[in-house]
């Protein structure tokens, strides 16, 4: 796990870099399979998506940002190569189990102030990369 820190001259707020990896909890979910796919299955694997989010938040202790950042790396071990935003789903969903884990108060542009989907690499399993840069909460108290 990356770590960086800087204490900002003059205030209590600190910058940071938090990176940590989501083993795949379901079927990486593509713009293209989700158009395809029932409803009722599309948000299953989102819930498992959202929940696994929320998991490894809090057992990577990543602690409460007052805004951030995400950038997010796919790593698929099969199908076609995809581009840049083809697993929007899936990262939307982690959004918001870090939502969930009191990483950000909201996914709003006050506080997420920008999210990166890089272009998927292979590996021999399906797990997203997060990264979050941003600025600690004062308290650090985390809300989820």
């Amino acid at each position: 796990m990356a770590r960086t820190a800087r204490l900002a001259e003059g205030d209590r707020l600190v910058t940071v870099t938090r990176v940590f990896t989501i083993p795949a909890p379901a079927k990486l979910l593509s713009l293209n399979a989700e158009r395809r796919m029932h409803w009722a299955r599309r948000a299953e694997i989102v819930r498992e998506w959202r929940a696994a989010a929320k998991l490894y938040a809090r057992y990577e202790r990543i602690p409460a940002f007052a805004w951030a950042e995400f950038e997010f790396e796919v790593w698929q071990s099969r199908g076609v190569a995809a581009d840049c935003d083809s697993f929007r789903p899936c990262t939307k969903a982690i959004e918001d189990g870090l939502v969930d884990a009191g990483v950000l108060p909201d996914d709003s542009g006050e506080y997420l102030r920008g999210v990166i989907n890089r272009p998927p690499r292979r590996a021999q399993s399906d797990c997203v990369r997060v990264t979050i840069r941003g600025e600690l909460t004062e308290t650090n108290e985390r809300r989820g």
